[in-house]
């Protein structure tokens, strides 16, 4: 591989990094200032309130962002490449929460988000085969 093809590669993939960085403070800055005050933010939107929006890290390189608002929860994939978006809304009401565990059922699929430690400092969820962290 020369020089130059390197340097192309490596641009590439610090253009697809730097866009999932700016997806994630895009949704981090939408996000109300204390959504997590009481690690209980996707249970406790009030009505009328802001949309609470939370970023997960896949080990795949992608990412999830999650939001509960008072009438929808929002599932917005993101891989590596735009067209690689795909953006899911369902009623409220389909998202079920169960000592710390929230599970929504997505059509045929099933997104289970489950808070790891005593404060909920860690956030693991799955979808779809994936597995991601916040």
């Amino acid at each position: 591989m020369t020089q130059i093809s390197r340097g192309i590669l490596s641009g590439s993939v610090f253009v697809r990094r730097a866009g999932v960085v700016l997806i994630a403070l895009l949704a981090a800055a939408c996000s109300s200032p204390d959504a997590d005050a009481d690690g209980e933010a996707h249970n406790t939107s009030a009505p009328g309130s802001k949309m609470q929006m939370h970023v997960f890290t896949c080990e795949d390189g992608s990412s999830i962002l999650t939001g509960l608002s008072a009438d929808s929860f929002v599932v917005d994939l993101v891989g590596s490449a735009p067209e690689d978006r795909e953006t899911l809304t369902v009623p409220r009401g389909r998202a079920r929460a169960v000592d710390g565990r929230l599970t929504v059922a997505i059509g045929k699929d099933l997104l289970h988000l489950e808070r790891i430690g005593q404060k909920g400092g860690n956030e693991h969820l799955s979808f779809r085969g994936k597995s991601c962290w916040r």
